[in-house]
């Protein structure tokens, strides 16, 4: 197989020198088809996939391949190659984050575009995850339920202004001693109003501050000063420092925030300083705040604690992502409904290291850009509601799915999801199938694919084998014979799928990935067809491997 692109180049030249000599030489010459081209040849001598489908005995069967939005609308060769083979697409690339905007807006353009596309080849739409972890828009979400800012007079605590202090007045040192010093005199440009003149040697001023009542320090966005400092007297060095009660964070040079040699106003974030849980329910402390610099001799006025952060209780951020759930879920199924029969409405719930529990972001100290566990802020509930909004805005006798994957070779989390799955019916709302996520290697363990399918076959609901791929790992050689054993894993499955799965209970199956090296998430050699640097697509054995599954052969 890794020969086949040489061997069909090396076939066709000798086609065209033979066909160039002259039409009255007698040819004695003959030359053998090699083995990979009469083997590609039978391989395309075959019917669409689709057309192995007994509809007789599977007449509620959908045979489907996930793509790109893009990919399917832009009409090209995946998408007759989909429509050829395929009886439903699954836009791999239609989720929360890809659809919903900055400003919250939902941009269903293009997945109008790809349902009205698929209806013109007469090919069924899958609904692809309606509430899932990732390929969520999380800074919109985010922004939402972020603390409120209050800004203004009313949100300001003046630590020190000097004007009420008398000239020649001093305050405490980080570092007392030597040249270190901070003394109340007047301004030294304008000679109107009282300033704290700072010398200093890696020394800061120190000032006692007691907020007002009610109020922490966690309450504050950020610390202004107003600071008059040359390049000569300490506006660079290791930039400027906050002190709360000892703890330093550390900032920019002064000169990054104000101009050099004229007063100017800096704003320092207290997220910087990555304030500790204690430090942010402090109501007195000490605060210290200067340059750090071997040289300094600069003039800082009007310390200030600026702007309020009004965090949002647990409660109100229920309602608001609960707001969210429903206007996302109620405006795509309500847009969809005409064409789209089938969702799956909640994707992998159940968590990877404790597969009893629901998935969650709590306690992470940082999330990919694209996640957002609705479930910590809607509880267990997440999955109720947005079952019966689906059910409630869709058609009579659509079909919703729960999706989860991992069911092949974990049976614990197969077990959590049918608990959680107990909850969610528990509460009213009806769970119609289960999307198997299946993500395999050639090496995948058979018996534990057999023993999910009699797992999920006896729930007594449908059964969706979705993104079903089988991967070549690339620690593997690509050889006849590593895609031929790729070829036997698609048969095998998709023939135990017919032969453990009811029925009354094949919803169908949905392959991931058309093409080797096109519209797959990872280098690993999954797909049915195979695209060589000529962009052309040859049917891989794994064609012929699903078409034998799908046959019964």
């Amino acid at each position: 197989m890794k020969n086949l692109y040489q061997q069909l180049g090396i076939y066709a030249s000798m086609i065209i020198m033979l066909s160039s000599c002259d039409q009255f030489e007698t040819q004695e010459f003959h030359v053998d088809k090699p083995e990979s081209i009469i083997a590609q040849e039978e391989r395309d001598a075959y019917n669409d996939l689709k057309s192995y489908i007994n509809r007789t005995a599977n007449p509620s069967f959908h045979f489907g391949s996930s793509i790109s939005l893009d990919n399917y609308n832009s009409k090209g060769i995946l998408h007759r190659m989909l429509n050829e083979n395929f009886d439903e697409v699954e836009a791999s690339t239609m989720n929360h984050g890809a659809i919903v905007q900055a400003n919250g807006s939902l941009a269903l353009g293009n997945w109008m575009n790809l349902m009205s596309t698929a209806q013109a080849a007469q090919t069924s739409v899958f609904g692809p995850a309606l509430i899932s972890h990732a390929g969520q828009n999380a800074a919109y979400l985010n922004s939402l339920i972020a603390p409120l800012v209050i800004t203004g007079d009313a949100a300001r605590v003046v630590v020190a202004d000097f004007d009420n202090d008398n000239l020649g007045k001093t305050y405490p040192m980080t570092v007392s001693g030597g040249t270190n010093s901070s003394t109340v005199v007047v301004n030294n440009i304008n000679n109107t109003g009282r300033v704290l003149n700072v010398k200093s040697v890696r020394s800061h001023p120190q000032f006692n501050v007691t907020l007002p009542q009610g109020r922490v320090l966690g309450d504050y966005v950020s610390l202004t000063l107003d600071m008059y400092i040359t390049d000569a007297t300490g506006g660079y060095g290791s930039g400027m420092r906050i002190f709360v009660n000892g703890r330093s964070g550390s900032y920019g040079s002064a000169l990054s925030y104000v101009p050099n040699r004229a007063w100017g106003k800096m704003t320092l974030p207290l997220a910087t300083m990555n304030l500790t849980a204690t430090e942010k329910q402090l109501n007195s402390f000490t605060l210290a705040v200067g340059s750090e610099t071997g040289a300094g001799d600069y003039f800082i006025d009007n310390i200030a604690f600026q702007d309020i952060n009004v965090t949002k209780t647990p409660e109100q951020k229920r309602q608001i992502i609960e707001t969210e759930l429903q206007r996302w879920i109620t405006t795509v199924v309500d847009t969809s409904k005409s064409y789209v029969k089938a969702w799956d409405v909640v994707d992998r719930p159940m968590d990877n290291l404790n597969p009893s529990q629901l998935r969650t972001g709590a306690g992470k100290p940082t999330l990919p850009a694209d996640q957002f566990f609705w479930q910590d802020y809607l509880s267990r509930d997440y999955g109720v509601k947005a079952f019966q909004l689906a059910r409630q805005h869709g058609n009579q006798g659509d079909k919703f799915f729960i999706a989860e994957d991992s069911l092949s070779f974990n049976p614990a989390k197969l077990n959590g999801l049918l608990g959680y799955i107990g909850y969610i019916e528990g509460q009213g709302a009806v769970v119609d199938g289960i999307s198997t996520i299946l993500n395999l290697t050639i090496s995948s363990d058979k018996n534990e694919i057999v023993t999910m399918f009699q797992s999920l076959a006896a729930t007594g609901k449908l059964v969706r084998v979705s993104k079903l791929r089988v991967e070549i790992p690339t620690s593997t050689a690509a050889t006849n014979e590593s895609y031929q054993q790729q070829s036997d894993m698609y048969k095998y499955v998709i023939q135990k799928y017919f032969e453990l799965v009811p029925v009354a209970q094949r919803y169908g199956i949905s392959i991931n990935g058309l093409v080797e090296g096109v519209d797959v998430v990872s280098p690993s050699r999954a797909g049915i067809w195979i695209n060589n640097a000529q962009k052309s697509y040859f049917r891989k054995p794994a064609y012929v491997g699903v078409l034998e599954g799908l046959s019964g052969k």
